[in-house]
């Protein structure tokens, strides 16, 4: 309240509006620069290279990329400290899903830090953090769902395993999940376990017990009935990405999805949504609203794009007191900017006010349309904001090579999936539209396709000199 009264004072706005104008004038500067190489003749200044050892050393291993930002950055573009400029297309792997440089995110968070409360949590709560939950649930509940309640935290992984105790009590003597194979739902021990990739729990004791069934809408109900027949009344949930993320941005379908609510529903298994990466970037808010899942969906975790993270959950399963609790559920700046986002999302224009498709279907169709162009590229897939294709043989090495190659001449992205290991986008589409109040006046998707040109360019030479 304090905050809210403070920044109605007239010489506060009056610095406010300064400060704001000095940072957007620089942020602007980058766009009209566009990408640039490091200054120091295409290599990274002894600075940065210095920084880099520095972090290898503390972390006990390196950077994936040369990335160490110099905090600046507008739309889809960010500067690094070695003076380059890049279109990000991966965000910090879907934390900035407006951009970087967001004029009411970034005002939001200078408010933020004229509050006492720095880290709101269990026994410091501030308006804020309400607000916040009561937003979530608000977007949760746009078609129908019953998700009444929120619980705050400050990771995806928590959010999911959050919502893992308050299913395994609700159900409890139920001691296994149900999950789909290539699925990804952190690194914490329970997270990993269900995580079907053996190299994030290698030596690690296995948490949960977990079976698996397939990502594929042909066999997956006949699997699930089997797991569930084989071990009736021991599952208490089945998690499921309705996009995979780390598996290759793998989309199921309505039908498969409808088949599986079903079969949980009549065998008293609770559907638990894992919705940290697919938030707003799909044709509805919550990729479990654009399957039409509201009335099956028990509990759905929520994270990344929106800065502070939650659990949804139903009011019949609501959890007794002491089993989800945490110190900090979010820095004051997260909570006010999360605010700031959610608020956007409940807008609707960026989904068309659901008479059409929206953003996010127009820029992936652009997207698809342009990479397919380009001889090496193939398999391409996603939906929405998430766009994943193959590059040549689609081998670990060979897709390694090109993501660092596409980073060099000016865009970030990442991998995901396995045999194609494919490059992944995670498009910021509110940051690259200019006919969206929210976005910023260029022609991004054209300069995009340029550098992935001169990436294939560049790959190519150094594979003909290697020969």
């Amino acid at each position: 309240m304090w905050c809210k009264n403070f920044f109605k004072n007239k010489s506060t706005c009056e610095i406010l509006e300064k400060l704001m104008e000095s940072y957007m004038a620089t942020a602007h500067s980058l766009r009209a620069r566009g990408v640039t190489s490091p200054s120091h003749g295409g290599h990274l200044s002894q600075e940065t290279e210095k920084l880099l050892e520095r972090f290898k050393e503390v972390r006990g291993a390196g950077l994936v990329f040369p990335y160490i930002g110099s905090g600046k950055g507008y739309g889809p573009l960010v500067e690094l400290t070695d003076g380059s400029i890049k279109y990000d297309m991966i965000g910090g792997i879907g934390v900035n899903y407006f951009g970087h440089g967001h004029e009411k995110i970034v005002r939001a968070s200078l408010e933020a830090a004229f509050s006492d409360t720095v880290m709101q949590g269990h026994l410091q709560q501030n308006e804020e953090s309400l607000e916040v939950m009561e937003l979530f649930v608000e977007c949760a509940n746009l078609h129908g769902a019953k998700l009444v309640h929120s619980m705050l935290t400050t990771s995806g992984v928590m959010a999911v395993e959050n919502g893992l105790k308050i299913a395994f009590q609700n159900k409890f003597p139920a001691d296994r999940v149900l999950a789909f194979s290539n699925c990804f739902h952190g690194r914490t021990i329970a997270a990993a376990s269900i995580t079907d990739k053996a190299q994030y729990r290698d030596g690690l004791p296995q948490g949960l017990n977990v079976d698996y069934v397939p990502f594929n809408p042909k066999i997956a109900l006949k699997h699930l009935k089997k797991q569930i027949a084989r071990r009736p009344g021991k599952h208490a949930c089945m998690i499921m990405e309705l996009v995979q993320g780390e598996g290759g941005f793998n989309v199921g379908t309505k039908k498969m999805f409808m088949e599986i609510a079903e079969c949980l529903r009549e065998n008293n298994i609770l559907l638990f949504a894992d919705e940290v990466q697919t938030f707003a970037r799909t044709y509805k808010p919550f990729m479990f609203q654009h399957f039409g899942l509201d009335e099956y969906v028990d509990l759905v975790s929520v994270g990344k794009s929106t800065q502070v993270c939650t659990t949804l959950f139903r009011d019949e399963i609501k959890p007794r007191p002491g089993l989800v609790s945490q110190t900090f559920t979010g820095a004051t700046s997260s909570l006010f900017a999360a605010r700031v986002i959610l608020k956007e999302v409940l807008k609707g224009d960026l989904y068309d006010k659901g008479k059409k498709l929206g953003l996010n279907h127009m820029y992936f169709n652009k997207f698809k349309k342009e990479l397919s162009k380009f001889e090496h590229i193939s398999n391409i897939g996603g939906i929405g904001g998430m766009i994943a294709f193959q590059v040549y043989d689609g081998s670990m090495e060979t897709t390694m090579q090109f993501m660092h190659e596409l980073f060099n001449c000016g865009v970030i992205a990442f991998i995901a999936g396995k045999d194609p290991v494919k490059i992944r986008f995670l498009v910021p589409v509110p940051a690259m539209n200019p006919g969206h109040k929210s976005g910023y006046p260029k022609n991004d998707l054209r300069e995009i396709m340029d550098v992935v040109k001169r990436a294939f360019r560049e790959y190519d030479r150094k594979a003909d000199k290697k020969d």
